[in-house]
């Protein structure tokens, strides 16, 4: 009886040690959707420091939007921030990302945008609501530089701050350059920011 739980003991720590290994390396190697994407490498990357996931299905979608959950783990991940809980949001107590959430609420990084007790952790992320966070991660002031955006509306000095230290530059188009603050982010499009932020700090 012994030998057995013995064994039972070893097999478990076996499957403990390798089976997550095996699941992170495939998860690097068998993206299909990314080769030769703009955004490829900062995917990988992000993979490798365990940043960010690919899918089951072996892809990782890079069109997709990413919601404001999603960005808020691949942050606090790239922070490296010791995980925290609480009850912040009343939306968040149940999802599968509530302690990153509450890990990025906890170190004061949700506060203009996220200041009331819902935080709808499955819409999409907009990219007026994010300056601000990567700022108070990075422990960033805020710019005192022009508007460099033909924008108005919603470009705080915390988004010029990222323009600054080239973290998000918006787009230029017909010689102008545009944040479109009000614009969805994709997958690809966060993972470029989020690898930024990992090589900046």
């Amino acid at each position: 009886m012994k030998n057995i739980i013995v064994k039972l003991i070893l097999v478990t720590v076996i499957i403990t040690i390798f089976i997550p290994q095996c699941i992170f390396a495939n998860s690097t190697k068998e993206l299909n959707d990314i080769k030769g994407h703009w955004a490829e490498r900062d995917i990988l990357e992000l993979i490798a420091k365990g940043a960010i996931n690919g899918n089951p299905d072996g892809t990782f979608k890079p069109a997709a939007l990413v919601t404001r959950a999603e960005f808020v783990k691949m942050l606090v991940t790239a922070i490296g921030y010791n995980q925290q809980s609480g009850s912040f949001f009343k939306d968040t107590e149940k999802h599968w990302a509530d302690i990153y959430i509450d890990t990025a609420a906890a170190e004061g990084l949700l506060t203009t945008y996220f200041n009331g007790d819902i935080f709808v952790p499955d819409a999409p992320a907009l990219r007026f609501e994010i300056p601000e966070m990567i700022c108070k991660a990075l422990k960033l002031e805020e710019s005192a530089t022009a508007n460099p955006y033909s924008d108005k509306d919603l470009i705080t000095k915390y988004t010029i701050k990222l323009y600054d230290e080239y973290i998000m530059r918006g787009s230029v188009e017909n010689g102008k350059r545009y944040f479109k603050p009000n614009s969805m982010l994709t997958k690809a499009e966060a993972a470029a920011i989020i690898n930024r932020i990992v090589k900046y700090k």
